[in-house]
């Protein structure tokens, strides 16, 4: 790999880094109003979360984003799904045979 395609890499990785933590400060950070001039910001969704319990609650996210990750795919891979697609096609081939049927009583 050339120098170029390295340093290209190296850049890549510092931006997705930058974005990563300019979003995490946007995500987390109180609403502060500019100027006089501008109108009040809206209250935070959860007024009754704090600084420090935010701060616990960013180091748990991870987790509960894997569990519910997990939770997904077991539905997805769950018997549910399976029912629903048997439902369906039962449906479909009902509706087929009505068609069926339909067609031989015209003729």
């Amino acid at each position: 790999m050339d120098r170029i395609s390295q340093l290209q890499e190296q850049v890549n990785a510092i931006a997705a880094l930058a974005f990563n933590t300019f979003g995490t400060l946007q995500r987390d950070a109180h609403p502060v109003k500019l100027s006089p001039k501008y109108p009040d910001p809206p209250p935070p969704s959860n007024p009754t979360e704090d600084p420090a319990t935010a701060a616990s609650n960013v180091s748990e996210q991870p987790k509960l984003m894997t569990a519910t990750n997990e939770d997904l795919k077991k539905k997805r891979n769950g018997k549910e799904i399976k029912k629903k697609k048997k439902q369906r096609e039962e449906l479909r081939l009902k509706k087929g045979k009505k068609k069926e049927e339909e067609k031989k009583k015209e003729q």
